[in-house]
């Protein structure tokens, strides 16, 4: 993908979650980005990039920091 296209779509999916007051379901985040086949931690940077934006993202389960295993 182009980075210009790429940070076009940014843009779009901060826009639409501001106008939404400031949430935007992974639905929606994923439908943007659908053709450029991002991959897992592709798409998390961009879920990153949002949370920096104060946009929350709505069905996003968050991953469990990994505990040590002292046994």
């Amino acid at each position: 993908m182009d980075i210009k296209e790429f940070q076009k779509k940014l843009v779009q999916v901060v826009e639409a979650g501001k106008a939404a007051g400031n949430c935007i379901s992974t639905s929606q985040v994923e439908e943007l980005f659908r053709e450029d086949e991002l991959s897992e931690e592709q798409l998390g940077k961009v879920y990153e990039y949002l949370n920096v934006q104060k946009i929350q993202v709505i069905g996003r389960q968050e991953e469990a920091p990994q505990q040590k295993d002292d046994s």
